[in-house]
């Protein structure tokens, strides 16, 4: 009887000590090989994209546990939470400079950016311009296709 009871503690302890694993462990099971707590994400960020965001608060949202959504996160998309918040910000912030006149420091206070400075050296990380460069860009190819469909 006394080696039943020390078993049975043993088993006790052992799952207190993996509780966060074993809570992560179900709750991957739960959605396993579907995306929709990404697709969850997604929509989380773009409606909030001008708001500081942590994967705590996104988490939080998605009803689910900060470790089960940053391994899914990296399971489904192979990126971090910063990361796939950092594209959705650019991704914004490339339609804005193509389809408003907004100046560059408002389009990044729009996506989030608290700072335009470092808006731009990410923007230019990204993509190889400036934001104010990708905006002429991008208005110039716009012009020229117009230009094209005209002739024809």
């Amino acid at each position: 009887m006394a080696e039943r009871e020390e078993l049975r503690q043993r088993i006790i302890d052992a799952i207190e000590q993996n509780r966060e694993k074993i809570i992560e462990v179900a709750e991957m099971g739960q959605h396993e090989g579907t995306s929709d707590k990404i697709d969850d994400l997604r929509q989380f960020i773009e409606a909030n994209l001008a708001e500081r965001l942590s994967i705590h608060e996104a988490a939080r949202h998605l009803a689910i546990s900060t470790s089960c959504l940053a391994a899914r996160i990296k399971r489904v998309t192979g990126q971090t939470f910063g990361e796939l918040l950092l594209k959705a910000r650019l991704q914004h912030a490339r339609e804005l400079l193509i389809y408003t006149d907004r100046r560059i420091s408002q389009v990044a206070f729009e996506c989030g950016f608290e700072d335009h400075a470092y808006f731009s050296r990410r923007f230019r990380q990204d993509l190889g311009l400036s934001p104010l460069e990708y905006r002429r860009r991008q208005l110039a190819e716009i012009d020229l296709a117009a230009i094209g469909a005209q002739r024809h």
